[in-house]
């Protein structure tokens, strides 16, 4: 192309880079041609949406049901027969629609001149989570024959196409559930070559006082059924050591890629149950799940010096953090949901002035997301995914507006 030809005259051989937003996308506009995934876009739609790009909906579904879920997460819809192409609901991205994402990416980013002197992204985000209301080690999408993809291979996929490293988020899960525990001891082996721990930006474990576990555990404390209640308090504390002894081999591979999320009430928050505070938490569930991991590494024969070392590197990867106002979160602290209203000039400006955030829906779908309103609005763009007129659940922040133009 003509314009790109004239790019690289310019800055061949230089040190400056530029912005893909100091170029004329009029001009540049043809240069995707051929790239299937995104035929009948113009460039300035792929732009906007690829570079602003945070979240990809792989999976819609999560089997946690966390009573502080902002996202309103609810188990993943499994349609009749996900073979069947005419069957107008989707739960999960196809394979074949993320291979032709990546790829698409990639042969644009290439095309653009993006591994020389031009920075494709807007923003300085270095990581895409491939989650919205789902968790990682539940994600898997549908190939030919139905061969299954997991986490590891959306990591391989995002790094190579985007050039950027994936968001790893759990919540756990329980040992007996085989399939599970297969794909996280395939995580560990995935991310314990060094090649692939560049891959990752961050493997979080997320431990919380509402999860549905430990909700069961309060409801039979709160009507004297005390046996039951300690019954599932300890289920949930089997889980997250075994969540926590799993990924054991990898900490000293990831260093500084491992956290520990603690969600939970301030413990001054009086309107809350006292089971739903950090402080409880942390004396009542987290310390139990640490020292019932000790004895697990004692049986393991570990020295007590290795075992102080590993839980040395749990604790300090440790990061508190608070309860959002959306989703089932809100109902959590007695608020009403309610609608987003805004003026649509300043809606334009915001998707103009790339003060948004793209989330990517399973079926190609593309939305802005407006922090300042909590919102997620629907895009005119739409990416040429085979599943483009499939429908999926609502966001639970998704606004019914028209949809925004990309561009004027």
């Amino acid at each position: 192309m003509k314009y790109v030809g004239e790019l690289r005259d310019k800055y061949e051989g230089g040190y400056q880079v530029i912005s893909i937003d100091d170029l004329d996308l009029n001009r540049l506009n043809g240069i995707q041609k051929g790239i299937k995934v995104f035929e009948g876009m113009h460039i300035r739609e792929i732009i906007l949406v690829i570079s602003l790009l945070k979240d990809i909906a792989i999976n819609r579904g999560c089997s946690n049901n966390c009573t502080h879920c902002g996202h309103d997460a609810k188990p993943k819809e499994e349609p009749p027969n996900w073979k069947n192409a005419r069957t107008k609901n989707i739960s999960e991205m196809s394979w074949s629609d993320f291979k032709d994402l990546t790829d698409g990416v990639k042969d644009l980013r290439a095309r653009i001149g993006c591994e020389e002197n031009i920075d494709f992204y807007y923003d300085d985000s270095a990581s895409i989570a491939p989650f919205v209301d789902s968790d990682c080690i539940e994600i898997e999408m549908h190939g030919r024959g139905g061969k299954k993809y997991d986490i590891t291979d959306v990591v391989d996929g995002i790094w190579d196409g985007f050039g950027k490293e994936t968001l790893v988020d759990t919540s756990g899960w329980y040992k007996k559930h085989r399939k599970r525990q297969q794909r996280a001891e395939k995580i560990v082996d995935y991310f314990s070559k060094e090649e692939n721990v560049k891959k990752l930006h961050i493997l979080n474990i997320s431990m919380n006082p509402f999860h549905s576990t430990l909700e069961k555990s309060l409801g039979y404390k709160q009507s004297g059924e005390h046996r039951k209640s300690e019954k599932f308090k300890n289920l949930y504390i089997d889980r997250m050591v075994n969540v926590l002894y799993t990924f054991t081999p990898l900490f000293d591979k990831l260093e500084n890629k491992f956290q520990v999320l603690r969600y939970g009430f301030e413990n001054s928050d009086k309107e809350c149950p006292v089971e739903h505070t950090k402080g409880w938490f942390e004396q009542n569930i987290y310390n139990e799940i640490i020292e019932n991991l000790k004895e697990k590494y004692r049986e393991d024969n570990k020295s007590e010096e290795e075992i102080e070392k590993i839980v040395n590197y749990i604790n300090l990867s440790v990061t508190s953090g608070g309860v959002s106002d959306a989703g089932r979160a809100k109902e959590l602290k007695g608020k009403k949901q309610s609608k987003s209203t805004w003026d649509i000039k300043r809606l334009y400006e915001y998707v103009d002035r790339k003060m948004v955030s793209i989330t990517l829906d399973s079926n190609g779908r593309p939305y802005a997301f407006l922090g300042e309103y909590a919102a997620q609005v629907p895009l005119e763009a739409e990416l040429n995914f085979r599943n483009i007129n499939k429908n999926t659940r609502d966001f639970v922040c998704e606004h019914k507006s028209k949809k925004v133009k990309c561009y004027e």
